[in-house]
């Protein structure tokens, strides 16, 4: 048979991503600013199609990445709000020079380059100092940050903007008031020296929420899980719905593909690699043209694996291959090659939160994280329910980049 192509295809839902980012905004009331983390390709949702999500939804007010190559990467992509690096700068900094992109700086040797750097292009760069509350990944130490933000305000080719700093462990409510308390001791340091910096931000989805109204120096979010959907923990939910009731999260992204060849094989029949599955009737399997390589994790070859057509589960059997996996539909109905199939999306069995168990984690970034950029991500403007009829791939407002 000859698939229609897409044969598979990633779909973000603007209208739950617009409900969670209210979500947060209604926590975070009018004045704070609100980062969108869009880092390591949108957490796997696209950073184009992320990019103008965010863009287009006025309650955002910056967008954050991990690296300057990805903001750079925005900004060619036509990409306008304010963009913070908070991790590597990978490229050349003075690309982020005329950019409106902040960078990060955690170390005293890439203050003074970025200061020279300056000096050279006779323009200022807006930096956000990185403070290692308890973190051990970057940053000065809270006994050395003072010292560092010093140099920093003295130089005259560093504007000063922002500090900032990450917690560690949102579920260890000792700890993370621990890491925010050294933070905040810092910020008053810096006042009483006479340092004004616009920007403090120690605030991720789960602190947000949790944590940041005890406070009020912080007045930057940077909301990534929480945007897309997912909360950091069952924990952290708890929490935030006991502050904050009626706050609710959705996840966004839906990954689907088509129903491949069908045909029928006899009882007693080995399917796949390893004949890990022997069938035990007379059985309807399809082939869906996804496997490991476009991330459908091989592990998930177990008996609580599903794909989701016209309604109806579909269970997976066999390993899953490098392209395709093997469904038994025997007991669907009304099933034909070029049928939709959910392979990810807010169904029981087929969230993110519930397919990252079947491979022995709890962090369902890393599924949504590891789907292949190349991929095509569309955006769809309204929420397909889950009482319809497996629809037809949405119309797209946008294709891959």
């Amino acid at each position: 048979m000859i698939l229609a192509a897409p044969h598979t295809w990633i779909e973000l839902n603007s209208t739950l991503f617009n409900q969670n980012v209210a979500a947060y905004r209604k926590i975070l009331g009018n004045t704070a600013i609100f980062a969108a983390v869009i880092k390591s390709n949108g957490y796997g949702h696209g950073e184009y199609q992320m990019g103008l999500l965010c863009d287009a939804n006025p309650a955002i007010n910056w967008l954050c990445t991990s690296n300057l190559s990805e903001a750079l990467t925005l900004r060619a992509l036509g990409i306008k709000k304010p963009l913070l690096v908070l991790g590597f700068i990978d490229e050349d900094p003075r690309k982020a020079l005329h950019t409106q992109i902040a960078l990060p700086v955690y170390d005293i040797a890439t203050l003074n380059e970025l200061s020279a750097l300056g000096a050279q292009e006779r323009k200022a760069f807006s930096i956000h100092i990185k403070i290692d509350t308890g973190m051990s990944r970057f940053g000065f130490y809270p006994e050395q940050a003072l010292a560092a933000i010093t140099q920093a305000k003295s130089l005259p080719f560093i504007n000063l903007d922002g500090i900032f700093t990450h917690c560690a462990e949102p579920n260890s409510q000792e700890y993370t008031r621990y890491q925010l308390d050294q933070f905040s001791a810092v910020c008053t340091q810096a006042t009483a020296a006479g340092i004004d910096i616009p920007y403090k931000h120690a605030s991720n989805s789960a602190v947000t929420g949790a944590f940041m109204a005890d406070y009020p120096e912080l007045n930057v979010a940077r909301i990534g899980a929480g945007i897309y959907g997912f909360w950091h923990s069952e924990i952290i939910k708890k929490q935030i719905q006991e502050q904050h009731p009626g706050t609710q999260l959705q996840p966004i992204l839906s990954w689907k593909t088509k129903v491949g060849p069908i045909r029928e094989i006899p009882a007693h029949t080995p399917v796949g690699y390893d004949r890990t599955y022997i069938t035990s009737r007379t059985t309807k399997i399809a082939v869906i043209p996804v496997g490991y390589y476009e991330s459908y994790d091989r592990k998930l070859y177990t008996q609580d694996r599903f794909v989701l057509i016209k309604n109806q589960y579909a269970p997976v059997i066999g390993r899953v291959c490098m392209n395709a996996t093997i469904i038994d539909i025997t007991d669907l109905q009304d099933v034909h090659s070029d049928d939709e199939a959910i392979l990810i999306g807010d169904y029981t069995h087929l969230r993110a939160a519930e397919l990252v168990t079947l491979i022995g984690n709890a962090n369902p970034r890393e599924v949504i994280t590891r789907l292949m950029p190349s991929i095509t991500r569309v955006i769809i403007p309204e929420l397909t329910t889950h009482a319809q009829e497996t629809p037809q791939p949405a119309q797209r407002k946008t294709d891959s980049i």
